[in-house]
């Protein structure tokens, strides 16, 4: 083996290390991730009572909230639409 062998092939496994790293870096557009989503409660008016209603019915973040119907929202933490109007605007 000469030298010159040795040096290219450490020079081949530095690119492809590169190569690898930038394949694993995340896309500039990720899709939402539930765990960034604020939780339900950090809406006024939405404490651990009501949280615990929605989450009964698979409304657990901001983003499900927002996505939510009105009725269903006020059915379910059983309160008026108007509150639960209320709550899907800050949502």
């Amino acid at each position: 083996i000469e030298i010159d062998d040795v040096e290219d092939e450490s020079t081949d496994a530095a690119v492809d290390a590169e190569a690898e790293a930038e394949a694993e870096e995340p896309s500039s557009d990720p899709e939402p991730d539930v765990e960034t989503e604020a939780s339900v409660e950090s809406v006024d008016g939405i404490g651990p009572t009501y949280a615990e209603r929605l989450r009964d019915i698979g409304i657990e973040t901001t983003g499900d909230l927002a996505a939510a119907d009105v009725s269903t929202v006020a059915e379910a933490a059983q309160v008026s639409e108007s509150r639960a109007e209320d709550w899907l605007d800050q949502a």
